[in-house]
């Protein structure tokens, strides 16, 4: 697969409201952080993004996808707030992020 898709949340110590670019710069620099400009210039794509409870589906090559993860679950702080990145699902395939076994409800 070329492409990995992630479904992460932003948890922060105090609830605060956080734009999709503020977001997806957070990513960035966290992948800055660990990995230096290399890092940096991989193409990292927000698809969707919820404000209100700061989760996101981001894309990244699937090459990448341990890197990424590895530098969201090294952040540990957002504008100066502490933060975790949860994540929720990951998958190569983007569809198969609408449903959940867990959840799921036979009628």
């Amino acid at each position: 697969m070329e492409f990995c898709y992630l479904d992460i949340t932003l948890d922060l110590a105090v609830e605060k409201s956080i734009s999709a670019v503020s977001f997806k710069g957070h990513v960035i620099k966290c992948v800055k952080n660990v990995f230096g400009e290399f890092g940096a210039s991989h193409k990292i794509d927000v698809l969707k993004y919820d404000l209100i409870n700061r989760s996101a589906i981001i894309r990244c090559p699937s090459t990448f996808y341990v890197k990424l993860l590895s530098a969201l679950t090294l952040s540990g702080e957002f504008e100066g707030l502490a933060c975790c990145y949860r994540l929720n699902r990951s998958s190569p395939y983007l569809l198969s992020l609408l449903s959940n076994s867990r959840t799921y409800e036979h009628c």
